[in-house]
């Protein structure tokens, strides 16, 4: 299975709530936290959890975290992927999962810290509630009460509270006459400034009018002075592309990637640059090659762009021989699934004309026909 060098720097938001715990023969423990939406493991040191064990695959597995839940992927290895003692392809993983990468144990830890309920939704605590008043007369014999004063409620009515204190606020002052007339004065001079320049029709940009007074004397001045050629006497040639004469010292001349017909202009050229970085970061070597070719198509005299393209061919020349070889020699040693996933990155590095190529198409037929005997 090609693995795709994309994903591995495909950053998410995790904050390493996650991790993977390597349980080592002699009893010693290494902890990966999770931090990236996918996490390839393997033997190869281009893996974010590399593996230093034979019998692990080059690109052994990978883990993907997507729509909340961690799943592991087996991408074909030699010795295969398990989880709590069963063979798996792609399996979604539990906190406290037990992993093992052909002879290698691991184990998946999911930690999650609870977060405290906000303040606003703490319990308040109860109101305290006035006592109720007897609304049966007083017994005979009690001594009468002092007389209440005037406005009071009577006797076995509830208590309720008093009402809040309304505070007033201070009333605005009313705008005067004056103010009102000058506002009134302003809108209309607005108004009738917009009416005189739309009447005027469409304004011209600052410095078209000048433009146009310098360039009035000039205009009749060929039509006036030039003489009318006879028929005998032969025109002077336009100037072709080619032709045109070498700058003197002290001029410049304008960009190719500007002059010239059919270019796509310095920011077309900017985006190709920056698109081409990225694709170099993550991997893609070929399409970041093909960016850079397109480049020197639309500015051959771009030195930037040239300078990566020859570094970027010596990287791609020797990441294909790196992968043919380690290809052939998993072959010769029976490890088929991981030659294949060699072959297959072959593949995606080399140009369909390369002889690498081909011999990798090959090895691939032979390969899976061995595997299904």
């Amino acid at each position: 299975m090609p693995l795709d060098y994309g994903e591995t720097q495909a950053v998410s938001a995790l904050s390493g709530n996650a991790a993977l715990i390597w349980i080592k023969e002699d009893g010693s423990e290494m902890r990966f936290p999770i931090f990236a939406a996918v996490t390839t493991i393997g033997r190869d040191a281009t893996n974010m959890i590399p593996i230093n064990d034979g019998t692990v695959s080059r690109f052994h597995a990978k883990l993907h975290f997507q729509n909340g839940q961690y799943v592991l992927v087996d991408l074909g290895s030699a010795n295969k992927t398990f989880v709590n003692g069963q063979e798996v392809r792609e399996v979604q993983l539990q906190s406290g999962s037990e992993i093992r990468f052909a002879q290698q144990r691991f184990v998946f830890q999911v930690v999650q810290a609870a977060a405290p309920p906000p303040q606003w939704a703490q319990a308040a605590p109860p109101m305290p509630q006035p006592p109720p008043m007897s609304m049966q007369p007083p017994p005979m014999g009690t001594p009468p009460m002092a007389a209440r004063p005037m406005g009071a409620p009577p006797m076995g009515t509830p208590y309720r509270p008093p009402a809040a204190v309304v505070v007033s606020q201070p009333t605005k002052k009313k705008p005067k006459p004056i103010i009102i007339l000058g506002g009134v004065f302003v809108i209309l001079i607005v108004l009738v400034v917009v009416v005189a320049k739309m009447t005027q029709g469409p304004s011209q940009p600052p410095g078209a009018s000048g433009a146009k007074q310098e360039a009035a004397p000039q205009a009749p001045a060929p039509v006036t002075t030039a003489p009318t050629p006879s028929p005998a006497t032969p025109l002077p040639a336009e100037p072709t592309p080619g032709s045109s004469p070498a700058p003197t010292a002290g001029t410049t001349t304008p960009s190719s990637s500007v002059t010239t017909p059919g270019a796509a202009g310095p920011q077309a050229v900017g985006r190709l640059m920056d698109d081409a970085a990225a694709l170099e970061s993550t991997g893609r070597l070929r399409e970041a090659r093909q960016r850079y070719e397109q480049v020197l198509a639309t500015d051959p005299t771009n030195s930037r762009a040239r300078s990566h393209l020859e570094d970027l061919k010596q990287r791609i020349n020797d990441a294909i021989n790196l992968h043919f070889k380690n290809a052939k020699q998993a072959y010769d040693y029976l490890r088929l699934d991981e030659a294949i996933d060699e072959w297959n990155l072959v593949l995606a590095l080399a140009d369909p004309t390369d002889s690498r190529y081909v011999e990798s198409q090959r090895g691939i037929q032979q390969a899976q026909a061995r595997l299904k005997r």
